[in-house]
C-alpha cells in the first residue's frame, strides 16, 4: 500500500459498509513559492480537482506529503456527514523504500490506521447518539435551542430506544396500551 490514505478508500468501503467517503485535510504548513511568497497547505487542492499553477517539483513535493493527510469526517451513501471526534492520520509510518520513487507503508502502520478509523467511527457515532438523546430530553422539557441535524441512523436508533423505554414503563405500570401513548 502507498502512503496516500485516499488510496485506502476502496478497502474502507469493504470493511465499513456505511462509509462512502472520507474528507481529508492537509494540516497547515507554509510552502515557499518562486515569487518569495508562501502558500498555506490548507489552500492547496490535495484532491486534484483544480489545476495547480505550480511547478512540477512543487507538485511532487505536495504529493509526497500525502501521508500527512488527516481524515476529518466521513460521509455515508445518503451524503450525511459525521465529524470524527479526532483526526484520523497515519502515525509516523515505517516506510520501506524499494527503488527511489516507491514508498510502501508497513503492515503495522496500515493496521493501526484501520484500527484508528474503527475507534473513531464508534466513538463519533456514540457521541452523536448522546447528543441526540440530550436534544430529545431538552425537547421534553421545552428547552429546544438546538438547530443541528443528525444522521438518519442516529435518529432511528434513539427513537427506537425511547419507544422501548416508554413501552417498558407502560408494561410495568400495567396501564392500557394504546398506540397513541407512544407518539
Amino acid at each position: 500500500m502507498g502512503l496516500d490514505p485516499r488510496l485506502y478508500l476502496p478497502y474502507v468501503r469493504q470493511l465499513f459498509q456505511s462509509v462512502e467517503q472520507i474528507q481529508f485535510h492537509l494540516p497547515e504548513l507554509n510552502f515557499p513559492t518562486t515569487n518569495n511568497q508562501t502558500i498555506n497547505s490548507a489552500t492547496i487542492d490535495v484532491y486534484g480537482k483544480k489545476k495547480l499553477n505550480f511547478s512540477f517539483c512543487f507538485f511532487q513535493f505536495v504529493v509526497r506529503l500525502a501521508y500527512r493527510l488527516e481524515g476529518m469526517s466521513i460521509k455515508n451513501h445518503l451524503n450525511e456527514e459525521i465529524n470524527l471526534i479526532s483526526k484520523l492520520k497515519l502515525l509516523l509510518p515505517k516506510v520501506d523504500t524499494v527503488g527511489l520513487n516507491t514508498h510502501l507503508i508497513s503492515p503495522e502502520s496500515l493496521t493501526k490506521w484501520f484500527q484508528s478509523l474503527d475507534y473513531l467511527l464508534k466513538y463519533s457515532l456514540a457521541k452523536l447518539t448522546f447528543e441526540y438523546f440530550d436534544k430529545k430530553i431538552d425537547e421534553q422539557f421545552g428547552r429546544n435551542n438546538s438547530t443541528s441535524t443528525f444522521p438518519l441512523q442516529i435518529v432511528l436508533l434513539v427513537q427506537h430506544i425511547l419507544f422501548i423505554v416508554k413501552l417498558q414503563k407502560q408494561i410495568q405500570s400495567k396501564a392500557n396500551l394504546t398506540i397513541q401513548n407512544f407518539k
